[in-house]
């Protein structure tokens, strides 16, 4: 989570100096950081074969909690940058997909509830969205350094 950590810190860099495609291209490469560890660890074999009861709740929720932060700020950023269609786009898919993971049978019950809070915070951004192009102050952007539905803090 390290590399996700830097493009998200090199993202909330360039969204505060207004540098809309380098904030857009820091955080669409956390994206590609967090995507196949989220897939794998929600969706993938790991799902799949049951391990995941074995992980204590942080480890379990990192993955998704970092996926919903980096979606939230690239959304963000697509707003900000006068492209609200793509804003909702990307919460649309996020929501679908978090949609999916709450499907599986063997999702661990901390890890369930993780994804309902994280899919109602893509909704309220999604809601913000489709009322108003541009990001509400509040909501701009989302550190690095978060606590976790779990109670783990992410750096």
């Amino acid at each position: 989570m390290q590399i996700w950590q830097y493009w998200m810190e090199l993202g909330n860099q360039a969204y505060f100096t207004q540098d809309w495609p380098q904030a857009q291209h820091c955080y669409q490469q956390a994206l590609a950081d967090v995507w196949p560890v989220w897939l794998e660890s929600t969706l993938g074999a790991a799902a799949e074969a049951g391990t995941l009861q074995q992980l204590p709740d942080n480890e379990l929720c990192l993955p998704s909690c970092c996926l919903a932060v980096t979606v939230r700020n690239l959304a963000n950023c697509h707003r900000a940058a006068g492209q609200p269609g793509r804003s909702r786009a990307l919460l649309k898919q996020t929501q679908r997909w978090f949609c999916c993971a709450l499907q599986q049978a063997k999702l661990p019950a901390s890890l369930y509830a993780s994804l309902l809070n994280l899919q109602a915070d893509l909704h309220e951004a999604l809601l913000h969205c489709a009322a108003d192009p541009q990001p509400q102050e509040q909501n701009r952007i989302v550190g690095s350094g978060f606590t976790a539905a779990a109670g783990s803090t992410i750096h």
